[in-house]
């Protein structure tokens, strides 16, 4: 307690050092007594320190908060800040470019995160898992990790923050999609409402309806997978921990009780090893969706000077990526069944997933199907 919890004046109960003096190897139970009323009493004390003097909950919440990009105006700030940044190859980018940006958006809404959240971005590290190659972008390896020092490092200790960190890569990518969706229809928008809507060719009118069509198979995966992790993934996850800290005796128990969390959100995220093949069709259908932003802002140019130099080759692409998303989206369906057999969390990813059954009208005019 004193070295660890960093409680130095903290000292043993006078009834409980009386009690350890009178006691005698002679007679067991006395000892047993002895170390059963000196476990509750360290155990209580270990728990009022950890949670009352060091704001161990706070600081929970604040790893929550950051490492699982759970504070959504916080994290549409930083991803449009960073979307030039990132898009650098990793070997070209400053942290501390990087890091100013996070605090940059973090200043913007400050008043609206909590004390323990704005602490830890004062102290936010930014990491580059692949540093070393030379292919990789910003956005393949950014990453964050966060200096917890005693008593908190004993919870959450260097192997909890290397998982935290694996969570953090994955839910970034998300949000990132999330927010370029935004973008892409705040673009259909405006080209709805640009000057030469009137004098489109049929080839850019074409173009323009393709882009409806995906945005709504897109952004309904996007929007799906994203309200599975928020609520399946995270939300269940955090809500079973609370109820464990709750319940728990000792310090023993509450780094179990952080375990099962790391363990819950590495399974309902699909971060788990077990997990790999549904995982790798989550990440070709984002990086779809990204290149769907990308034609988006094609197109935007085309509308903008309506000429339809390299409309054809937008429309072919255009194209393409249906039918890509098509595959990708029936693989991952496919694993998810076959799988939800062995693990039931699986049916409900499905069932949220699984477009046609989701949006399925029963009027043939009103249907598109996937």
């Amino acid at each position: 307690i004193r070295r660890s919890i960093r409680a130095k004046d903290w000292k043993m109960a006078p009834n409980i050092v009386a009690l350890a003096r009178s006691a005698t190897f002679d007679d067991p139970k006395s000892v047993d007594l002895v170390i059963a009323e000196a476990l509750a009493h360290t155990n209580d004390a270990v728990r009022h320190l950890l949670f009352e003097k060091n704001s161990f909950g706070q600081v929970l919440f604040a790893a929550r908060s950051l490492f699982l990009v759970s504070t959504g105006d916080l994290f549409d700030s930083i991803v449009n800040g960073l979307e030039d940044v990132l898009a650098a190859p990793t070997l070209q980018i400053s942290t501390s470019t990087v890091k100013e940006q996070l605090q940059a958006a973090a200043r913007d809404i400050a008043p609206f995160l909590s004390a323990a959240e704005n602490d830890a971005l004062d102290y936010v590290n930014v990491v580059f898992d692949d540093a070393g190659d030379r292919l990789a972008t910003g956005h393949d390896s950014f990453t964050i990790s966060l200096p917890f020092i005693r008593p908190h490092n004993a919870i959450l200790h260097d192997a909890s923050v290397l998982e935290y960190r694996r969570l953090f890569k994955f839910l970034f990518r998300v949000k990132r999609a999330e927010v370029a969706l935004k973008r892409a229809w705040q673009q259909s928008i405006l080209m709805a409402r640009s000057p030469h809507v009137r004098r489109q060719s049929s080839l850019i009118r074409q173009a323009r309806q393709a882009s409806v069509t995906l945005y709504k198979h897109v952004n309904g995966f996007v929007v799906n997978i994203q309200m599975y992790l928020m609520t399946e993934a995270i939300q269940g996850s955090w809500a079973t921990l609370q109820t464990a800290l709750t319940e728990s005796k000792s310090l023993d128990d509450i780094i179990d009780a952080h375990e099962r969390y790391l363990g819950s959100l590495l399974k309902y995220t699909l971060l788990d090893d077990q997990y790999s093949r549904a995982r790798g069709e989550v990440m070709e259908l984002l990086r779809l969706t990204f290149k769907y932003c990308e034609l988006q802002r094609q197109l935007g140019q085309a509308v903008a000077t309506a000429r339809d130099a390299g409309v054809p080759q937008l429309l072919e692409a255009y194209r393409e990526l249906f039918d890509d998303l098509h595959a990708a989206m029936s693989r991952l369906l496919t694993l998810l069944d076959e799988d939800a057999m062995h693990f039931d969390f699986l049916q409900a990813l499905g069932a949220r997933l699984n477009f046609n059954n989701f949006y399925h009208v029963d009027s043939d005019s009103a249907t598109v199907d996937f």
